[in-house]
């Protein structure tokens, strides 16, 4: 069974890796906190100057907009791309003047985040270049329903597009669909937090083997499923890697720690 290497966090913050990769930026609300607002912005100034292709999934431009106010003229997006009913005036507007293209594409049947994912992916010219994943940030906040159809849209991405690794990323968090197969994670490269888990949404997960982890998969031949066991606030054993096995898709998350310099 052929490896398949989950990007390491450092890869992605540090500049530590010559993968390619496409951003998104999902509509979310703006922080209050002083500091957390000082590590989104942080995250979205390190990510800009790293991606391959940056989409806005409408309202995202919003948010993009507001937090990097300062220096909004030096992170502009390539593509804005949704039905368009967040995204305001001003955004548009200044966005569309420096060269952003504007995507409406109105259809209720699938979020803005899979159609950003779709433009990416089966779009030309975006779907020529070959992207070794694509981060997507602001797809898991507030809302529990646009939560969950974030993590919908990682199933359904994986059906179309099984060869490249879609992330959800925060400033303290790091979540992907782990699909059947045979899987490794770097987790010594210090930006680890403290907590991972595995849970498995949609489907019960019957083969499911990990290393790494202080508490190791699977428990007393227990099948993995919501009303029978899931993984949550489980933790790292200190080997530095992180192998998960199934044969059935499962999302992993972990804890991640930015810091800025």
């Amino acid at each position: 069974m052929s490896v398949q290497y989950l990007p390491a966090i450092s890869d992605i913050l540090a500049g530590q890796s010559e993968n390619s990769f496409a951003l998104i930026v999902l509509n979310q609300p703006l922080s209050c906190s002083a500091s957390s607002c000082d590590l989104e912005r942080h995250l979205l100034r390190t990510l800009f100057g790293k991606a391959q292709l940056t989409i806005c999934a409408d309202g995202g431009a919003n948010y993009l907009y507001e937090t990097l106010h300062a220096s909004r003229n030096n992170y502009i997006p390539d593509i804005i791309c949704g039905d368009l009913d967040s995204l305001n005036t001003q955004a548009q507007s200044y966005y569309a003047n420096k060269g952003t293209k504007i995507k409406n594409q109105p259809s209720q049947d699938e979020n803005d985040f899979l159609k950003c994912i779709r433009t990416i992916l089966q779009t030309d010219p975006y779907c020529n270049v070959q992207y070794d994943y694509i981060i997507t940030l602001g797809a898991l906040h507030g809302r529990f329903d646009q939560s969950m159809a974030s993590i919908h849209a990682l199933y359904v991405a994986a059906e179309f597009c099984p060869t490249t690794r879609i992330i959800l990323l925060s400033i303290d968090s790091y979540t992907c669909l782990i699909t059947p197969g045979h899987h490794k994670l770097d987790v010594n490269t210090g930006f680890e937090g403290k907590w991972c888990g595995l849970l498995p949404i949609g489907s019960r997960c019957n083969k499911l083997k990990t290393t790494g982890l202080k508490w190791n998969l699977p428990i007393d031949g227990r099948e993995m499923a919501f009303g029978s066991l899931i993984s949550s606030s489980n933790t790292f054993d200190g080997s530095g890697e992180v192998t998960i096995t199934t044969d059935t898709s499962i999302i992993w998350s972990m804890g991640i720690s930015i810091q800025i310099d």
